[in-house]
């Protein structure tokens, strides 16, 4: 991985410290993390902004798309 305008040895010393074996593994993780804290913030927002649905409505597509028995 080239690590341009970086300290190389640095950024290896934190992927280790964090417990990855390489600097990809390292990287990899973080760009998964913030992809889920992105998702995250994106409900927030549609949230606040109103955009929600009604939670048995939810309930009702998502157990009927999934095989899932209807909790009676």
């Amino acid at each position: 991985m080239q690590l341009d305008g970086f300290n190389e040895q640095f950024i290896r010393d934190q992927a280790l410290a964090a417990g990855f074996a390489n600097v990809e593994l390292y990287v990899q993780n973080l760009l998964d993390r913030d992809a889920e804290r992105i998702a995250i913030q994106e409900g927030i927002d549609a949230a606040a902004a109103g955009r929600v649905r009604d939670f048995d409505e939810f309930d009702r597509e998502f157990r009927l798309r999934n095989s899932i028995p209807a909790d009676h």
